[in-house]
């Protein structure tokens, strides 16, 4: 059995070879980790925002409104407070994390929209006041049809 002989900076450099290799692998496990924690709700915000199309919102009774409305808001708040985070920040600029995250921030102003529309649906005021404008908008029209 032979032995060769190792200096002790050599085994010094091997050490923090290993070292940052192990570091290198935590963080890339942290960052697949993390690619894919986004995908699956990045996936499943813009199945849930497609799911709210205009027609099946305006099937929904006024209490089913109500309780979606809540639900959504809760739902956004958690959303936009993770897009705030200082972290999130530094992270958007990394190539695998940067895309998703803006994919999942660009699913969250949807998801406010949608929320928005929702409120301003319920709210009785803006709906005369919808209604107003088209009837003002209609006889605009039929007036200039006739000149």
């Amino acid at each position: 059995m032979s032995t060769s002989a190792i200096t002790f900076d050599q085994m010094e450099r091997q050490a923090d070879r290993t070292y940052a290799l192990v570091l290198w692998t935590k963080h890339a496990s942290v960052v697949g980790r993390m690619a894919m924690l986004l995908t699956i709700v990045s996936w499943a915000l813009r199945s849930l925002i497609r799911s709210l199309s205009s027609e099946r919102l305006e099937s929904l009774s006024s209490e089913q409104a109500i309780e979606l409305t809540k639900r959504l808001q809760e739902t956004h708040q958690l959303l936009a407070y993770l897009s705030r985070m200082a972290d999130i920040h530094r992270m958007s600029q990394a190539p695998v994390i940067g895309p998703l995250l803006c994919n999942l921030q660009e699913s969250t102003e949807d998801l406010g929209d949608v929320i928005e529309d929702l409120v301003l649906s319920e709210n009785e005021q803006f709906r005369h006041l919808v209604a107003d404008c088209v009837n003002t908008l209609s006889l605009d029209s039929s007036t200039i049809g006739h000149m």
